[in-house]
């Protein structure tokens, strides 16, 4: 204790708690903006019992996602549709909580996670980037977070999380570190998480990089 006393100083501390205060009233918002969903008892549409049963799925080992998922079935049995879905942006997620063997309390984190990562990355890109106030940061952040789940399930959700650093890395592709670290992970881990998604994406895409690099 005394070393941090002594290594951080009042203003360092400041600093960190303005920096990080946001992020803790995002993550709260989003709590609130979820609570239906994460404490009451919820009923499943077509599309979200698969990405329900695709969770718990993948919750089975680290490397469920190579196998091929089930639609409408748990542990893999049943009917197979979209069996080769791409899973392993979930997966990826999935695998922070390998304690969790209750699928429903998993999902329901999993959404949590998954919006309030939405929010984070679009605010650390309008803040530490593009130095916008954190207040229109935070406004903005959580406007597109809940636009996105408003419209998507889990796995377009989960696609949509590199969005931001995608048009952030090719507004700045002068830079060939920002090229590599903004747009090619977040790129990946689309294709592999939503295939629908990453074609308009990857049309869309096209066409601004046409825009930026033939100005």
């Amino acid at each position: 204790m005394h070393f941090f006393n002594k290594a951080l100083s009042p203003k360092t501390l400041q600093k960190i708690y303005q920096e990080v205060t946001p992020f803790l009233i995002m993550f709260i918002l989003v709590v609130l903006f979820l609570n239906t969903i994460l404490f009451n008892p919820i009923k499943f549409p077509l599309d979200s019992y698969y990405h329900f049963s695709r969770i718990h799925n993948l919750s089975g080992n680290f490397l469920q996602f190579l196998y091929p998922q089930n639609f409408l079935s748990l542990g893999q049995i049943g009917v197979a549709s979209n069996v080769f879905y791409p899973s392993l942006g979930l997966q990826l997620i999935v695998n922070f909580f390998p304690f969790i063997h209750n699928s429903l309390l998993l999902y329901k984190i999993v959404l949590l996670m998954i919006n309030f990562l939405l929010a984070a990355i679009f605010y650390s890109i309008l803040h530490f980037k593009l130095r916008a106030q954190p207040t229109i940061a935070a406004i903005l952040s959580l406007l597109w977070s809940g636009s996105v789940f408003s419209l998507f399930n889990i796995a377009e959700a989960t696609a949509a999380i590199g969005i931001p650093l995608i048009v952030y890395g090719l507004f700045n592709h002068n830079e060939k570190k920002l090229i590599q670290m903004h747009c090619y992970w977040p790129f990946n881990i689309m294709v592999l998480t939503h295939i629908i998604e990453y074609d308009y994406f990857f049309i869309c895409l096209c066409l601004l990089t046409d825009l930026l690099f033939h100005q």
